[in-house]
């Protein structure tokens, strides 16, 4: 299991695994510390010609379910991913498969929270962006190459957005999780909250916040506002 993280961007760094210790960590196996198998998809990733490039990957990497995965961090406008900061995934490699699976970390940021982007920014977040065109994202970079990945990719997106993107789906969802926790909230010391009591409540529905660095859009006002904006 491999942590991508800082800027587990997938590139090729060189031929030593030492070369890839600053931005990925080994979490299990560690007195073994062979890292060839992360290299061998990183070089596939890098290295194979496009002719070859969707056999070669299949090979190595379950793709469909990567792919997915994407697509829901793109759908939730959840940022702080792969696509756009190269970090937040864990790779496990399946020995009953043979394959990467592809694992997404820490999703505190969907709904359209991150530092220095605007909530109409968020709301607006392209399906097909990739942070520098994809340039130094290699694996999604490619990945757009191949028109069967092309299929899952929107195939996936439209099926999250026409069927779970929905205020049916996700208000009531929204509602019985903040029923859970609202006890707890208010219980807490003022010293110790982020947020007061008003703030979270507004913010469940249609209330967008504004903080130093973060513009956090109201729950459902952004489910209904990236979901009009999709499907236009």
């Amino acid at each position: 299991l491999y942590k991508g993280d800082p800027n587990g961007t997938l590139e090729w760094n060189g031929g030593s695994q030492r070369d890839y210790y600053d931005n990925y960590e080994l979490k299990t196996n560690e007195p073994v510390n062979i890292w060839d198998d992360l290299m061998n998809l990183i070089h596939t990733i890098n290295f194979t010609s496009r002719e070859d490039f969707k056999r070669n990957l299949d090979g190595v990497l379950n793709t469909e379910k990567t792919i997915q995965a994407w697509a829901a961090n793109n759908l939730f406008a959840n940022l702080d991913a792969y696509y756009n900061s190269s970090h937040n995934y864990y790779l496990y490699h399946n020995s009953m498969t043979g394959k990467f699976e592809w694992i997404s970390w820490d999703v505190g940021t969907s709904f359209g929270v991150y530092p220095f982007w605007s909530i109409k920014t968020a709301i607006e977040i392209d399906p097909v962006f990739i942070s520098g065109n994809g340039n130094n994202r290699p694996l999604f970079q490619h990945i757009f190459e191949v028109e069967d990945y092309k299929s899952i990719f929107f195939n996936s997106y439209c099926d999250y957005l026409q069927n779970y993107f929905t205020p049916e789906y996700l208000f009531p969802k929204i509602d019985s999780i903040a029923d859970r926790i609202r006890p707890y909230i208010y219980s807490e010391p003022d010293s110790n909250r982020m947020y007061t009591g008003e703030e979270f409540e507004g913010n469940l529905g249609y209330t967008d916040l504004k903080k130093t660095l973060y513009s956090l859009p109201g729950l459902k006002s952004f489910v209904m506002k990236r979901r009009e904006y999709l499907i236009n």
